[in-house]
């Protein structure tokens, strides 16, 4: 589901990622936006990431889904790199320890707009698939 708040919750994202020095050039930023919009769609597909969200958005963005995986790498790297980890460990609810994979970051951005937009999202614990 996308609407006005979700539009809100990306521009604040974009406004914290130029703050805190994550370059906007980046194209993970807009590789998490198409995988937020299709999560929205069906959360399940977190289950299989690399046949069911970056196949998808591969073909929006005429490449392959190894270089969608790999953007989105490099988007989270650099997000974990950040000085101290404030802002992912506000993302995950609690102080992260190793950097999140893909799909965890995944998951804990879709929980956290959700949240964020007053949307009721599953639970971590009821999924069973991470």
């Amino acid at each position: 589901r996308k609407g006005k708040n979700m539009n809100t919750i990306q521009e604040d994202f974009h406004k914290d990622m130029i703050d805190i020095g994550v370059t906007h050039t980046l194209l993970g930023e807009q590789i998490l936006y198409h995988a937020m919009d299709k999560l929205a769609e069906d959360s399940i597909l977190l289950c299989c990431v690399s046949k069911a969200v970056y196949a998808d958005i591969s073909a929006r963005m005429d490449t392959n889904p190894a270089c969608i995986e790999r953007n989105l790498r490099t988007f989270v790297h650099k997000l974990w790199n950040i000085d101290d980890h404030e802002y992912l460990d506000r993302i995950a609810g609690r102080h992260l320890k190793k950097k999140p994979t893909n799909r965890q970051f995944l998951d804990m951005m879709r929980y956290y707009w959700y949240e964020k937009e007053g949307v009721s999202a599953h639970s971590r614990t009821e999924r069973g698939c991470l």
